[in-house]
């Protein structure tokens, strides 16, 4: 149950940066409109994971396909917060290269911190039932 959950957290993180980025996309012109992030942003975030791992990309992808993220990032020692804390470094760079305030860029990250402990909340809360958000969530 607690595996449930920390993946959980952990594909919800993955699902609301990818969010976040395909919005800010579609506000500077790019894809957004609800299509999720092009391939090549999607093997851009697989390079970096890796890279952050210090992984191959097949070993990301792979744990993707045979078992969990999660799973293999505390397998490499690290925890969900240790991720999450990466990325928000990377989101904040894109985000301020995008012309947002540092004011705004935390305003996103508080907002998208609390969707994911209201989301939290709910799987804690129905630990049999289906969630009711789409995302990866840990299923091997």
């Amino acid at each position: 149950m607690n595996k449930l959950i920390l993946t959980s957290v952990f594909a919800l993180t993955l699902l609301g940066v990818s969010s976040v980025t395909t919005q800010e996309a579609y506000a500077f012109g790019g894809r957004g409109q609800g299509r999720g992030p092009s391939p090549e942003h999607h093997e851009e975030m697989l390079t970096k994971k890796a890279e952050f791992l210090g992984v191959t990309v097949e070993e990301v992808k792979e744990a993707w396909e045979n078992r969990t993220f999660h799973e293999l990032l505390t397998e490499k020692g690290y925890t969900f917060q240790d991720m999450w804390n990466q990325m928000k470094e990377t989101m904040r760079e894109h985000m301020s290269e995008r012309g947002l305030t540092d004011d705004e860029i935390d305003s996103r990250f508080e907002r998208k911190e609390e969707h994911m402990q209201r989301r939290q909340e709910w799987l804690e809360n129905n630990p049999d039932s289906e969630p009711p958000f789409r995302g990866h969530w840990g299923q091997k």
